[in-house]
This record gives C-alpha cells, sequence and structure tokens, in this order.
C-alpha cells in the first residue's frame, strides 16, 4: 500500500518537476553555455570565446556604471521602505477602526500597473509643470529637473520604488506583529519596559525572520528593475546614471544583439541572487521560540 501510494504521488508530482525542468533548469544551462559564446542574433554565428565576455565584462564601464546603479537602488530601497513600513505596520496594528481601509490604500498601487505607475511619476517629476516643482516652487525652494539630473534621477526611481512596494510590506508586517503573542509585550511592560524597550528588545527579535523574508525579496525585486528604467528614462538615463543590470541586459541581448555577452551580464545577476537567497535560507533557518 506504501509502495502505491508513492507512486502516485510521484506520477502527481511528475508533471509538475518535467515543467519546472524544462522552464527553469534546461534554460539556465543553455544561458551558462551562450555566455561562453559570440553569438550575434542576426548572423546567427556562434564562436566559442570561453570566458572572454566575462573579462569585458570586467572592463567594460557601463556595465559598471549599471552595477554601480542596481546597488545604489538597492541599498536606498530596501532599508528605507522596510522602517517606513514598519512603521505603518505597527500604527495600523494599534488602531481601532480603519485597519482594513488603510490597508487597502496602502495596498492599492503594488496591484497597480507598473508601466501605469511609471507615467504617472514621470508626470509628476516633470520638469516644467509637474506637481513636485510646483510644490518646490510654491514653498520658495529651488526646482530639480528630477529625472532628467544625473546626480538625482537614480534617487527618483528610487523612490517610486518604494511607494510601489510599501503596501506589500505593510500588510506582512501587520500579519507578523498579529502572531506574537500579548503575553510577551504585557511581561516586559509589568517589568517596566518602556514602549521604546519593548519595541526594541521584544517585538523587532521576534519580528527577525518577517524582517529577513521582507529584506530579501526586496532586494531580489530591486535588483530586477526594469519596466520602470524603460517608461521613465530614456536609454538609461542621463550619463546612464539609471541604467540598471537588467535594463543592460536587454539593451545588450535584443538591441545590441549580442546575445553571448547579454547572457554573461545574466549570469552575474543570477550568482547575485543566488547568494542573497541562500542567505535568506540560513538566517531564516533560525528558530524563534516563545
Amino acid at each position: 500500500m506504501g509502495r502505491k501510494k508513492m507512486a502516485w504521488a510521484y506520477a502527481f508530482v511528475a508533471p509538475v518537476a518535467l515543467f519546472f525542468l524544462l522552464v527553469n533548469i534546461l534554460p539556465m544551462f543553455w544561458n551558462f553555455s551562450l555566455s561562453l559564446q559570440h553569438y550575434n542574433l542576426l548572423s546567427q554565428e556562434k564562436v566559442f570565446v570561453g570566458l572572454a565576455n566575462y573579462r569585458e565584462l570586467i572592463r567594460d564601464p557601463v556595465f559598471i556604471q549599471s552595477l554601480i546603479n542596481t546597488l545604489i537602488l538597492a541599498a536606498t530601497v530596501v532599508p528605507v521602505s522596510l522602517v517606513l513600513s514598519l512603521a505603518f505596520a505597527l500604527l495600523l496594528n494599534e488602531a481601532r477602526r480603519g485597519v482594513g481601509l488603510f490597508r487597502t490604500i496602502f495596498f492599492a498601487p503594488v496591484i497597480t500597473s507598473i508601466v501605469a505607475v511609471g507615467y504617472i511619476w514621470s508626470w509628476l517629476y516633470q520638469p516644467h509643470f509637474g506637481l513636485f516643482n510646483q510644490m518646490l516652487i510654491g514653498l520658495g525652494l529651488p526646482t530639480s529637473a528630477f529625472l532628467k539630473d544625473p546626480d538625482v534621477a537614480i534617487f527618483a526611481i528610487a523612490a517610486v520604488r518604494i511607494w510601489k512596494e510599501l503596501g506589500f510590506q505593510i500588510v506582512i508586517f501587520l500579519a507578523g506583529l498579529q502572531t506574537i503573542p500579548e503575553q510577551f509585550s504585557e511581561a516586559a511592560k509589568v517589568d517596566g519596559a518602556g514602549p521604546c524597550q519593548r519595541f526594541f528588545y521584544v517585538t523587532l527579535p521576534l519580528l527577525n525572520p518577517t524582517v529577513v523574508f521582507l529584506a530579501v525579496i526586496g532586494l531580489i525585486r530591486v535588483l530586477q528593475t526594469f519596466a520602470l528604467i524603460y517608461v521613465m528614462t530614456e536609454a538609461g538615463g542621463p550619463l546612464n546614471r539609471t541604467r540598471t543590470l537588467v535594463y543592460g541586459i536587454e539593451e545588450t541581448a535584443f538591441r545590441m544583439y549580442r546575445m553571448g555577452y547579454g547572457a554573461s551580464e545574466t549570469i552575474v545577476l543570477f550568482l547575485f541572487i543566488l547568494a542573497v537567497t541562500l542567505l535568506q535560507i540560513k538566517v531564516l533557518s533560525r528558530r524563534i521560540e516563545y
């Protein structure tokens, strides 16, 4: 009977495993083999070049700038969105009324098309009649070119990314806060702990798995940023200051037709995301004892 059940289990799992193999595993190996070749999409000529594409990556100033931009975006979006979403989640967790309404309002940007979001914020950032510059003029402050300014453009993109992700993180933090037993906070309160002490020594440690999960998921999403760059800036922004790794991969492979070089950029991005995922597994494996 046990063998029969196992056979049925394998039979049900097999189609999903086969689909995963065909859609994820095989393309990954094909992409790696492609990164070792010089492959022009137009001429269809394939020449094995070994690690030449990777050596070119190290010396490519545009790729280095894309990597720096991606890291700046991640270093800005992830911590700021975590702090803001946790703050809003704490406020909503203490609220007695309107929690569902505010949760819906915050979550609305998450389900809004990223392309629509990009166009809306492009109008807000418009140098001459955009809302933000009109507000700056009203306050008597100097205006900004935002997306046209090399020093500001990447942070303007980061602000949009934070706004887009905030609702998702608030909902997850709320779920995490509601799983923390109330008696821990009450016991700390009886012992004389103030609100800040209860937060830093009781609530935050118990939220550790939630924080790590959101940090890793948020980082992976930021590393995959493409649509906002494509919609809001032209060709990676001024002086390539908003060009990200994913945008560079798309441009290299499908506009410059250098499939091999684009594949090598993809491998670099994959290894970075893999390292972050392994970190997530390691940290989340720690058990929290109540």
